[in-house]
């Protein structure tokens, strides 16, 4: 012998299969009996009204247990079922400015007779746009069948859910779930947002007042300025410097860039603060910069400077995703799923300002980076706590991240030499195509680009025809001085070239220290070049 625990919810219905199924609604699908006020035409047509309501949309689901009552049907018609929706239509919300639907779904739970689908067929939306979407269901629990007239038939939920409740042993005692007092989404003031968001506009207003040229279009920083503050960009990456990872995701490329982002940030950091706490906001904060920046790196074109915090916004969003599952079904849970798929999916349409163009890749790295940290979250967060645990491990991540973005700035002072001197030299639009007409215009690019070493070793190049050696001597060491600057931003072995020329100039007079100078290019140099070595036996 064993006790039998009597049901708390509906304890004086029917042993049928309406009944568990209504009882399974209320405990496991969060619905609650009866319906709202507007929809009392309905409920006296149902043996079993039920009504989920989480502050947004609002099922309603009537149950007719042709078990208990062999026969009955459901006996309003389609136009009224509609209207009753349109009159139920003033307790949905909206998400953006879009208004939520009334769902309607008439369940004749039983054996199913000749007539029923033709009865229910017409229980359907009026078009694909409507508000009120009514639905006809046959649930046959003698056959282990389900009917319903909707697109995807028996696949649409909860078709899965009754499916498995016919096939599997009845559970007894079921009684109503008590939501956990802790889960609920209330943010107090976001410090650590607005900090955040502070420090992202003093590096934007250190673009614009300290950039290596001046800002044009809308507060839009050149991309010089960009690369002299640690844009990401592939070929410098490579080149080692790996620090751009960290820089690049606090810059902007415009005002609007950097309203946008903020206005997200704010949005998300609020929600995410109050409801994780400010450990796990900057944990979260740091790995959607770091992998977004990755996916930078590895999926953009290689000519792309990549700027922006959107891949930690988009990390934000993408774990708010995810939490809402820890909240019971409600408003909560509603408004967190809605309000961060909507940016997700706003997220990849390739739309900016400024004639740029969206980093799709730093958003999708962002996202999946926080779709990771959501998992985590979600795995540590205990139904009976405020915030998730091993808070300290993520204040640990946030202090670590930190660190890594205060030590790539330390980079900014080479880096901005470096932007100087890429604004410093001959732009593409001029650059001359051969050596004749560098030869050819040399004296005018060395005025107006006094930095350039290129015009400099073209002229050198004249200079040691016309056996002018001191004044050759002169250009080229003046265009050697800012080697470490300009080796990055013209090819390398043009230095090659001009050591060359150097030694060749100092050969005749002082040959060892022109031997000094073409050492290391002696393992470099091929063809003509190495003759020219061996000529002056500067290789020796």
């Amino acid at each position: 012998m064993h006790n039998v625990i009597p049901h708390s919810i509906l304890p004086d219905a029917p042993d049928s299969f309406c009944s568990y199924l209504a009882r399974q609604f209320v405990a496991k699908q969060g619905y609650s009996i009866g319906l709202v006020a507007e929809a009392a035409p309905l409920a006296e047509n149902c043996d079993i009204s039920l009504m989920h309501h989480d502050g947004y949309s609002l099922n309603l689901v009537c149950l007719i247990d042709r078990e208990a009552n062999p026969g009955k049907t459901f006996g309003l018609t389609a136009e009224a079922v509609s209207d009753i929706g349109k009159a139920c239509l003033q307790h949905t919300g909206r998400i953006h400015r879009a208004k939520m639907p009334v769902k309607i779904q008439i369940m004749e739970v039983g054996p199913e007779d000749a007539t029923a689908r033709e009865r229910l067929k017409p229980m359907r939306p009026s078009s694909i746009f409507s508000k009120v979407q009514p639905s006809g269901w046959i649930v046959d629990p003698s056959n282990h069948t389900i009917w319903n007239n909707s697109l995807f038939g028996s696949w649409t939920p909860p078709a899965g859910f009754i499916r498995k409740l016919m096939t599997r042993p009845r559970e007894t005692g079921l009684v109503a779930p008590v939501a956990p007092a802790v889960a609920h989404v209330a943010p107090g003031f976001p410090y650590l947002t607005t900090g955040i968001i502070a420090v992202l506009c003093a590096i934007f207003a250190a673009e614009i007042g300290f950039g290596v040229d001046p800002w044009a279009g809308f507060l839009q920083p050149s991309i010089e300025t960009l690369l002299a503050f640690g844009g990401i960009y592939r070929p410098l990456v490579m080149q080692g410097e790996w620090l751009r990872l960290f820089s690049g995701p606090l810059l902007h490329a415009d005002v609007l860039h950097l309203l946008l982002n903020c206005a997200a940030l704010y949005i998300s950091g609020r929600i995410l603060e109050g409801v994780v706490g400010r450990a796990w906001l900057a944990a979260t904060f740091v790995i959607g910069a770091i992998s977004g920046a990755l996916f930078s790196l590895a999926f953009n074109p290689e000519n792309l400077v990549s700027v922006g915090a959107s891949g930690a916004v988009m990390a934000l969003f993408a774990t708010l995703l995810v939490l809402a599952f820890h909240f019971p079904k409600g408003a909560d849970r509603t408004a967190l799923l809605m309000n961060s798929i909507y940016v997700l999916v706003a997220s990849m349409v390739p739309v900016t300002s400024s004639g740029g163009k969206v980093d799709i890749a730093a958003h999708a790295g962002g996202a999946l980076g926080g779709v990771v940290m959501g998992g985590l979250l979600l795995a540590i967060w205990r139904q009976d706590e405020a915030h998730p645990r091993f808070a300290r491990f993520g204040g640990a991540i946030g202090i670590a991240g930190l660190a890594a973005f205060i030590f790539a700035f330390t980079a900014l002072p080479q880096n901005y030499r470096e932007g100087v001197m890429r604004a410093s030299i001959v732009p593409e639009s001029e650059t001359p195509k051969n050596a004749a007409e560098w030869r050819s215009r040399a004296i005018d690019l060395m005025k107006k680009y006094p930095r350039d070493p290129r015009p400099r070793y073209f002229r050198a190049v004249d200079l040691i025809e016309a056996k002018d050696m001191p004044a050759a001597e002169r250009e080229l060491r003046a265009g050697l001085a800012e080697f470490d600057l300009w080796r990055k931003v013209i090819n390398p072995e043009f230095a090659m070239h001009m050591q060359v020329a150097l030694a060749v100039v100092l050969a005749p007079d002082r040959l060892p220290e022109a031997q000094a100078v073409a050492k290391p290019t002696c393992a470099w140099a091929k063809g003509a070049t190495r003759e020219l070595l061996d000529d002056n036996k500067l290789c020796e």
